[in-house]
């Protein structure tokens, strides 16, 4: 998957993102006080996992069903030029029947169109390409500059002198026994720390303010190490770097930089509340009066990329007191409420809409194949129909095999009923197809319903299709549908074809171009 496709992913990973969000955030001032500070933090996972993973099953009762398929589908397609390209590069579908009739046309018709749409296309490629760059640009700047701040931190601690106060250090000892975790922290001694903070997931420093050492007591130091130890503990520094990766990727939009914000400030506080669990009830009191005196000590606010603190601005402190306050354990009734609560928020968000397909998984496989007639295999009876409805095609057919190749490749059928009429398909034609799209141009060979709408108003106008194409897009259903499979019905009194079966010839995943290799007739 190369980056301009992780770019489209994005995009509709973002948008159905926010929609997330704006469910979460409805949820948590719905619920408000009846959430938990556990359920509070956690429930911004099911927004993590929607802005990270592309793929999701598709299910009715999905949010995503009350947004139409095709806009989200179009979003998942943006970057792409639209099938106003169809004309012009409809020559790649021929039939039997008319063949080498359908070339000339065809060459003509792409003669007069290119000169109207070939501005048009260069206009919107180049504008697509410098947001893709621009898209480009914005992850690299997000993740250097927090890479880069990070390091300056690293480097300025380094020269930092570590606290040998004894009493402290064995503070810090039993609150990591008590914390139960296995490292023991160094305590740097920063003068331009703000506030508490931890750093490190693998080697990590608690960083305190002298002024804090000083000012605070044993009791209050306790607490401020329980917090710490307990960020470690519930590995919030990754967490913290996940985050920063996220943001990066979806920089473009204000939706996740607040979600995230709010998330970070719901961290403290699910940390809080484990705190809160280790210390005896009269203590917890206590323990909120230690943050109102880091309050007093913060002079600013203030947030370093990969730290997680203690207490980071005067902003947040009245909500995590009103969280210590009203401090208990959920009772089971509601335990059970809030959990069917979350899970079907994830059953609606974590899905997605009927119709809506996932990003494709590679398949290199498929590139390998060589430049070969297709040959269809056949029932004997279906086989004895084609030859007597169309003699003439089948005589064309074994003119038109490749004199380079001599190869013939078969592909079985797998369609619940075979076509009356097979289309003879140059691979040369379809590979070259295929590299086009690949390349960024003539998506609409990637949608069964535009080859179709292509392919039978060719057939009703060999000549050329002037304006609209004669058969609409509300005209055709998909009756018949696999990951390389298609057939298509035809509602059109005026189209002389009833169906149409396409195939993916050349790659066989969701980037693969569609290909018409039968049609039926009306009778």
């Amino acid at each position: 998957m190369n980056l301009y496709r992780l770019f489209q992913i994005v995009i509709t990973m973002s948008f159905t993102g926010s929609v997330v969000a704006g469910i979460i955030f409805l949820t948590k001032a719905l619920l408000k006080d009846r959430l938990n500070a556990t359920w509070h933090y956690y429930i911004w996972f099911l927004l993590v996992i929607r802005l990270v993973v592309p793929y999701a099953p598709q299910s009715s009762f999905s949010i995503f069903n009350l947004v139409s398929t095709n806009t989200l589908n179009n979003i998942d397609t943006y970057g792409e030029p639209d099938k106003t390209g169809a004309n012009s590069s409809s020559k790649d579908i021929l039939s039997m029947e008319n063949i080498e009739e359908t070339k000339v046309s065809l060459s003509r018709q792409a003669k007069a169109k290119n000169s109207e749409l070939e501005y048009i296309d260069s206009f919107k490629n180049t504008g697509i390409r410098y947001l893709y760059l621009l898209w480009v640009t914005g992850v690299l700047v997000v993740l250097l500059y927090n890479l880069l701040v990070y390091i300056a931190l690293q480097k300025k601690i380094k020269n930092m002198p570590r606290c040998t106060d004894y009493e402290i250090i064995n503070i810090l000892e039993r609150c990591r026994r008590r914390v139960q975790v296995k490292k023991i922290p160094g305590i740097i001694c920063c003068t331009g720390s703000k506030g508490p903070s931890l750093i490190g997931h693998f080697k990590p420093k608690i960083i305190v303010s002298p002024d804090v050492l000083r000012s605070l007591s044993y009791e209050d130091l306790e607490h401020i190490f329980l917090h710490e130890l307990m960020h470690i503990k519930r590995r919030d520094i990754l967490e913290n770097w996940l985050m920063i990766i996220v943001q990066s990727l979806h920089w473009f939009n204000p939706i996740v930089w607040y979600a995230f914000s709010k998330m970070r400030k719901d961290r403290e506080i699910i940390c809080d509340a484990q705190v809160l669990t280790l210390l005896e009830p009269e203590r917890r009191k206590n323990y909120g009066n230690t943050i109102i005196s880091l309050v007093e000590i913060l002079s600013s606010n203030y947030w370093r990329p990969g730290i997680v603190g203690m207490a980071k601005n005067k902003s947040e402190i009245k909500r995590r007191i009103i969280m210590i306050k009203k401090f208990n354990k959920t009772s089971l009734s509601w335990t059970i409420i809030i959990t069917a609560i979350v899970v079907l928020i994830g059953a609606i968000s974590l899905t997605n809409a009927k119709g809506l397909a996932n990003p494709p998984s590679s398949n290199d496989d498929s590139n390998d194949l060589p430049p070969a007639q297709v040959v269809h295999e056949e029932e004997t009876n279906d086989e004895n129909k084609i030859e007597d409805d169309n003699n003439e095609a089948t005589e064309s057919d074994e003119d038109l095999i490749t004199e380079e190749t001599q190869a013939q490749v078969n592909i079985p059928n797998n369609f619940p009923q075979q076509p009356q009429v097979l289309v003879e398909v140059d691979m040369e034609i379809v590979e070259n197809d295929q590299k086009q799209v690949d390349e960024g141009h003539s998506p609409w060979q990637l949608s069964p319903f535009a080859v179709t709408q292509t392919f039978v108003g060719l057939q009703m106008y060999p000549d050329g299709i002037e304006g609209d194409f004669p058969v609409d897009m509300e005209d055709m259903k998909i009756i018949h549908e696999t990951n390389d499979e298609v057939i298509v019905v035809i509602d059109k009194d005026e189209s002389p074809i009833s169906r149409v079966y396409l195939k993916r010839l050349v790659r066989q995943d969701e980037d693969g171009i569609w290909t018409v290799i039968g049609y039926d007739l009306k009778e």
